[in-house]
């Protein structure tokens, strides 16, 4: 982060916390899958790269999935 926007971290975490995951179509849903395996591939591997760099993970999705849905590109 850069400049006052790393003050912001904390409670954009907090925030993305409260976002349901759900069917992306459904009422109430903020979060739906991905398109593809490929596009969540890439974006856990993007997670991890940054991770391996030194990055701090305030809040990890990974392997999160919702209930009703778990076979999705989560």
């Amino acid at each position: 982060m850069v400049g006052e926007t790393k003050d912001w971290v904390g409670e954009i975490a907090e925030r993305a916390k409260a976002l349901k995951m759900d069917g992306g179509f459904e009422k109430g849903s903020d979060l739906g899958p991905v398109i593809s395996p490929q596009a969540k591939e890439r974006i856990e591997g993007l997670i991890a790269s940054a991770e391996e760099e030194g990055a701090t993970i305030m809040l990890d999705g990974r392997g999160k999935k919702p209930e009703k849905y778990p076979n999705g590109n989560w």
